[in-house]
């Protein structure tokens, strides 16, 4: 399925997710059981999809979002992500209010996850500090896929300072990676933003 970002013409090839009939009938995501259900829906979803597909949970029709909610739903989640559930697909967030944002950051502080989120004005990492936001702007400046040194070159980096934010980024599901064959041999990767896709 592809499907595009209302605020942006972003195409991704991959699995939506509403959110908005959690918060039926007035769009409003409340309570932590809500969001226990909310991920226990999507956990099944995710489960029948393929290797790489890019799994987008829209907050498009959602007004607001209470912080029980969003630990419930992404903190669980992305506290899996990181410990190697669904590592083999990228996770962004799509069509979330300014007001959904703050409150999913917030959330996701606590518990030192960020995740992307696509809409007006490009991509922003929720609940990332100064540094991890720095990386994604740079990543999503590349455009296209880019290596290691691609980034660490227009973050004036290290090319291992360079890994070390990626890794983050890759553990959190905020950024594809692919593994690639260099002619000298070797182990390497290339990386791009799900926006660029």
């Amino acid at each position: 399925m592809d499907f595009t970002s209302s605020d942006e013409t972003v195409m991704l090839r991959g699995m939506k997710h509403a959110m908005a009939p959690y918060g039926e009938p007035e769009g409003v995501l409340t309570t932590r059981t809500a969001g226990e259900r909310a991920l226990a829906d999507l956990e099944k979803a995710i489960a029948a999809q393929q290797h790489d597909t890019v799994i987008a949970i829209d907050f498009g029709g959602v007004r607001a979002i209470s912080v029980p909610f969003a630990d419930a739903f992404l903190g669980r989640l992305l506290t899996g992500r990181v410990a190697g559930y669904y590592e083999d697909h990228t996770i962004v967030l799509i069509d979330a209010s300014e007001d959904v944002r703050e409150t999913i950051g917030l959330a996701l502080r606590y518990r030192r996850l960020v995740a992307l989120a696509l809409g007006k004005g490009g991509p922003a990492l929720l609940g990332a500090d100064e540094v991890l936001e720095e990386t994604m702007q740079a990543a999503f400046q590349l455009e296209d896929w880019f290596s290691v040194l691609d980034l660490a070159e227009r973050l004036h980096l290290t090319p291992q300072a360079a890994n070390n934010r990626l890794r983050h980024l890759i553990k959190s599901g905020a950024l594809q990676r692919e593994r690639i064959n260099p002619r000298h041999g070797g182990r390497e990767f290339r990386y791009r933003v799900p926006a660029a896709a």
